[in-house]
């Protein structure tokens, strides 16, 4: 029996032989016990202690013994079942009559099919909730003919497996949806820095073509959206950008709420600083603040959305006229896992607990009887900065250092674009698609002329990219600049600060990359 019980409950098994031994102490010196010791208190003290549930029926099927587990899963004192037909409490309706034909056979002398199994059943409590069960049945022929129930509520077990199920099913989206991404940056990049190429070229017209102005505008709300997925699929890209707090805010607002019953207020002060919080990180916190907000109120009402610079403090709020938090579950609403929802993962909240402390903040949530929910997301002042340092396109009159530059991408269309431009600024530049080419160019211009800079693709097909690359150009030449530049999304890495001097995620302009080579250039010189 303790092997079968330690097969079926290999996570109490343990624990019920060790109850049945420190029960047991009561024998001699020899460990004999007295010929009656299986008394009905020893019964009592063993059972009444195991981390399971115990039902013990006879083979009329009336429950003659019923512990204290098994009244906090079924939810009935004992005094109320004894006597009674298991299928009159602790079944649901439905199986009554498989219940009663299996004892009718059991009172003819037939074996117990289920003895010595282990079986999971739908259960249910005294309130009429269903649950499911997994029990162990012991049968006992002498002197009586008794059927013993270890019983364990599976609801929390199940609860966790279905949440397993959707994170696995969250991180293959993620990955198919990082992989589309990846791809539609390496094409945005081309878009993007031909259209600046091209704009840059009219710069000697008193006006740019309507057309391309308005093409180049578009191409770069596309860079904002593929920001943002990357925020939806909790893959936030690293970098030392600002945002402005406030166009996010109502960008989320405007795009989740259109076509809902719902009215949006802001409530935002002009000017307000711009914060130095990862965009991605930001939109992520904002997102599921609003969105929570708007699914409270499904049946219409009101959304408040305000912004104050106060004290030491710049605080953001999202109240909803929704039903509210009820005061007994707000303790546990940022517990990962927890929700409400029948769908949710319970995991949008404690994500935005995270990232906020994550920059030194902290989330509060009020939710006064009949007045909704109210969510303050509160960063320090040391976060914000007076502006944020916008490209307004390439500018013909200033000309990035002259350097010798190494690009590896495994895009052709980039490698021929990068080309284009840094040959049209007047430096020198070669490019690789692989990682074996790129090293092999490195190391022949060491013999000649050294580049300056290597543009290194983090991915590349065969699995020799920026890394790989990097490991062993700093190796023989911590001096020299690299710069990782990638579709995909990163988390910050110890391992990357340490190979790379910046990062550039795709897509970016030529604007972007331009500052990028006057910040490393002066940050070499002052070394």
């Amino acid at each position: 029996v303790e092997k079968k019980i330690l097969q079926s409950f290999p996570l109490w098994g343990a624990k019920i032989i060790q109850t049945l031994l420190k029960t047991l102490k009561g024998g001699n010196e020899d460990g004999e016990f007295p010929v009656n010791f299986l008394t009905e208190e020893f019964f009592r003290l063993l059972i009444g202690n195991l981390p399971l549930g115990v039902v013990v029926i006879n083979d009329k099927g009336r429950i003659i013994y019923f512990n204290r587990v098994a009244e906090r899963i079924f939810a009935w004192k004992q005094e109320e079942v004894l006597g009674k037909n298991l299928h009159q409490v602790l079944a649901p309706p439905e199986y009554k009559e498989r219940y009663l034909e299996a004892f009718r056979r059991l009172q003819k002398g037939a074996p117990s099919r289920l003895a010595g199994k282990q079986i999971e059943v739908l259960a249910q409590r005294k309130n009429g909730e269903r649950f499911p069960a997994r029990v162990f049945l012991l049968e006992g022929r002498k002197p009586f003919r008794l059927f013993a129930g270890i019983v364990e509520d599976l609801t929390e077990f199940k609860l966790l497996e279905s949440r397993k199920a959707d994170l696995e099913k969250l991180h293959l989206l993620e990955n198919t949806l990082g992989g589309l991404a990846h791809d539609f940056n390496n094409l945005l990049t081309v878009v993007i820095n031909n259209l600046e190429l091209l704009e840059a070229s009219f710069s000697s017209r008193p006006q740019v073509p309507a057309p391309l102005k308005r093409a180049l505008q578009a191409s770069l709300r596309a860079q904002k959206l593929v920001r943002n997925l990357f925020s939806l699929i909790r893959k936030g890209m690293f970098s030392q950008e600002t945002c402005n707090p406030l166009e996010i805010i109502k960008e989320i607002a405007v795009f989740l709420s259109s076509g809902l019953p719902v009215r949006v207020h802001f409530e935002f002060p002009s000017p307000f600083s711009c914060l130095a919080v990862e965009p991605s990180h930001f939109f992520q916190i904002m997102q599921n603040l609003i969105l929570n907000a708007l699914e409270a109120m499904k049946g219409g009402g009101d959304l408040y959305l305000q912004a104050v610079e106060k004290n030491q403090e710049l605080v953001f709020v999202v109240w909803d006229t929704g039903p509210g938090i009820p005061q007994e579950i707000q303790a546990r609403i940022f517990e990962p896992g927890f929700s409400t929802k029948p769908q949710g993962t319970g995991f949008g909240l404690s994500v935005v607990k995270e990232l906020v402390e994550k920059y030194g903040g902290r989330v509060e949530v009020f939710s006064p009887v009949n007045q909704g929910a109210c969510f303050r997301v509160i960063f320090p002042k040391t976060l914000s900065v007076t502006s944020t340092s916008q490209s307004k396109g390439l500018d013909p009159c200033k000309k990035p250092p002259t350097l010798k530059i190494l690009v590896l991408d495994d895009e052709k269309a980039i490698r021929d674009l990068l080309e284009d431009f840094f040959r049209l600024e007047g430096m020198e530049v070669e490019t690789a698609a692989t990682g074996e080419e790129a090293w092999e160019k490195f190391q022949q211009a060491l013999k000649t002329k050294p580049f300056d800079l290597l543009i290194l693709d983090l991915t590349i097909p065969g699995g020799k990219g920026a890394v790989w690359v990097a490991q062993r150009v700093k190796k023989i030449s911590p001096s020299t600049l690299i710069l990782l530049s990638t579709g995909y999304s990163l988390q910050k890495d110890p391992n990357y600060e340490k190979l790379f001097d910046d990062f550039l995620p795709k897509p970016y302009t030529l604007s972007k990359l331009k500052e990028i080579l006057y910040k490393i250039s002066e940050n070499r010189t002052k070394l």
